[in-house]
C-alpha cells in the first residue's frame, strides 16, 4: 500500500480530471479541493490565490490566473487604457470598489509610484512594504492607532506614510519608518533621531489646544 498508484485506485474518480495527473490528484483529494480551480487560459489547476477577485463571476475569482493575465498584458499593452476610455465608469467604479477592499494594496502602489516620480532610488518591493504595512498598525514616532481613512481633501491625519530614517534618496527595507500622516509633515527633512528627541505632534496640539 505504500505505491501512490494503490493509494490512488481506492480514491473515487474526480468530477472533472482534465489536465489533472494521478499524483496531483492525490494531492489534491487530501486538501480541500474548493480551494483550487484550473485556469482557462494555461489550463493548469492552482490555488484561488493565484486568481484574481472578480465580484462579477460566480465563483468569486477571475477564470485566468494572475500569471497568464500578467503575460496577456505585457504583449498587449494597451488593453487596460483601451478599456478606460472605452468604459471610463465602469473603471472608475471597479477601481474604486477594488480601493475599498484593499486599501493596503493601494496604498502600498501609490506609495511607492510617486516616491520613484519624485527622483528616489527605490529598493524596495511592493510585496515588502505590503508585508510591512500589514504588520505595522501604529504610528512608529507617537504611537497613534494608523486607519487608511481620506478626510475631504486627501488623507487623514491618522492615515500612514512612508518616510526615511536618514532622508538619503534611496528607500530600502532597513530605511524607511511607517508614520502618520501628522507626524510626517511635523519631521519634514530633519533626521528621525532629532525629530524623535521634540514633543510628539500629538502631544504639542494637545498642549496648543491647552
Amino acid at each position: 500500500m505504500n505505491n501512490l498508484s494503490e493509494l490512488v485506485k481506492q480514491i473515487p474518480p474526480p468530477l472533472n480530471t482534465n489536465n489533472v495527473d494521478k499524483s496531483t490528484y492525490y494531492i489534491l483529494s487530501v486538501v480541500d479541493f474548493t480551494n483550487y480551480r484550473k485556469c482557462s487560459k494555461c489550463k493548469h489547476v492552482k490555488s484561488v490565490n493565484h486568481f484574481a477577485i472578480d465580484r462579477q463571476n460566480k465563483s468569486g475569482h477571475s477564470s485566468i490566473c494572475k500569471q497568464c493575465r500578467n503575460e496577456y498584458q505585457k504583449i498587449h499593452p494597451g488593453t487596460r487604457r483601451l478599456y478606460q476610455k472605452t468604459h471610463p465608469e465602469k473603471y472608475i467604479k471597479r477601481f474604486m470598489e477594488w480601493r475599498e477592499r484593499n486599501p493596503a494594496r493601494h496604498w502600498t502602489a501609490v506609495t511607492l509610484i510617486s516616491h520613484r516620480k519624485r527622483g528616489f532610488e527605490v529598493n524596495i518591493s511592493n510585496q515588502q512594504l505590503y508585508d510591512l504595512i500589514t504588520k505595522i498598525h501604529n504610528c512608529q514616532a507617537c504611537g497613534k492607532p494608523l486607519k487608511f481613512n481620506r478626510g475631504k481633501h486627501g488623507p487623514a491625519h491618522d492615515s500612514p506614510t512612508m518616510d526615511r530614517m536618514n532622508n538619503e534618496k534611496i528607500l530600502t527595507p532597513s530605511n524607511i519608518l511607517i508614520l502618520c500622516l501628522s507626524c510626517n509633515a511635523s519631521k519634514s527633512e530633519k533626521p528621525y533621531r532629532d525629530f524623535l528627541n521634540q514633543p510628539p505632534t500629538q502631544k504639542r496640539k494637545n498642549e496648543e489646544v491647552k
